[in-house]
C-alpha cells in the first residue's frame, strides 16, 4: 500500500460545482455507492459506479489525484484478490475479483467526497446534524492531518534511505524490522505535534464558550436537493434491478 493512496483525503479548493456543494448533500453519493457496492458482486455494476466517480472527479478537476489514490490501492487490492482466491478456490475467481474490486470502488467514491469537501465544512455539517462540536473538531483534525502525516512519513523515508537504510531487502520479518527506524521518529514527531495543537487550543480558550458562531453558514440550495434526489433515485433503481434481474 503506497503513501499516494492518502491523496484521496487531501482537500484543495477549486471553483467547481462539487466543491461548492453542501457537504450534507454531497455525502449522499458515497453512502449510496457504499450500499450498492456491499450488496453486489456484479462487476458490471461495480464498473458503472467507478465510472460515475471518474466522471465526477473529472468535473471536479481532481481526476489526477483520484488516479494516484487508486494506484496506491493497487497492492492492497491484489493482496485481497489473492487471499480470496486461495480460500475460495480458482473456480470462484470472478467472485474473488469482485470482492477486491469493491475496495477500488469504495476508495474512489469516498475520495470524491474528501477531495472536494474542506474539513471545516465537514465539521460544520456535523454540527448542523446535531453532533457535538468537540467530536466534529476531532474528526476534522484527523482528516486535515492525514495528508500532513503522509508528507512527514515520506520525508522520514527519504532521510533514512539517504543514510543507507534498505526497506526492500530481506524477508518479511526483516522488512518489518527495517521500518522501525521510520515508525519511531514518526510517532515521536506526531506526539510532539499533538502537544503543540493542544497548547494552541488552550491559548485560545477552547471550550470556554458553549454557543459558537461561524464565519459562514451552510445552506442547502436547489442544486443540492437535485443531487440528493439523483442519488436516492439511483439507489431505488438499483434495488429494483436487483429484485428483477438479481444484479
Amino acid at each position: 500500500m503506497r503513501i499516494s493512496m492518502l491523496r484521496g483525503l487531501e482537500y484543495k479548493y477549486m471553483n467547481t460545482f462539487m466543491h461548492r456543494m453542501d457537504p450534507r448533500a454531497k455525502v449522499f453519493y458515497p453512502i449510496v455507492c457504499m450500499v450498492i457496492t456491499l450488496l453486489t458482486v456484479n462487476v458490471l455494476t461495480l464498473t458503472l459506479i467507478l465510472s460515475t466517480a471518474i466522471l465526477l472527479a473529472f468535473a471536479a478537476k481532481t481526476l489526477r489525484r483520484l488516479l494516484e489514490t487508486l494506484r496506491g490501492l493497487f497492492l492492497l487490492t491484489m493482496m485481497i484478490f489473492l487471499l480470496n482466491l486461495i480460500f475460495m478456490g480458482v473456480e470462484r475467481c470472478a467472485i474473488a475479483f469482485a470482492y477486491a474490486f469493491r475496495l477500488v470502488v469504495l476508495g474512489a467514491t469516498f475520495s470524491i467526497f474528501f477531495m472536494t469537501t474542506s474539513p471545516e465544512d465537514m465539521a460544520l455539517a456535523m454540527v448542523k446534524v446535531g453532533i457535538p462540536y468537540e467530536y466534529a473538531l476531532a474528526f476534522m483534525s484527523s482528516i486535515r492531518f492525514v495528508p500532513t502525516l503522509a508528507r512527514d512519513l515520506q520525508t522520514i523515508i527519504d532521510a533514512q534511505r539517504s543514510r543507507g537504510l534498505e526497506l526492500d531487502s530481506g524477508g518479511i520479518i526483516q522488512r518489518a524490522k527495517n521500518f522501525l527506524p521510520i515508525l519511531i521518529p514518526l510517532m515521536v514527531f506526531e506526539i510532539r505535534r499533538s502537544y503543540r495543537i493542544a497548547e494552541a487550543m488552550e491559548s485560545r480558550a477552547f471550550g470556554s464558550v458553549r454557543k459558537r458562531t461561524y464565519v459562514h453558514e451552510l445552506r442547502l440550495r436547489f442544486s443540492d436537493y437535485v443531487f440528493i434526489m439523483s442519488c436516492v433515485i439511483g439507489l431505488v433503481l438499483y434495488l429494483f434491478a436487483r429484485t428483477i434481474w438479481g444484479v
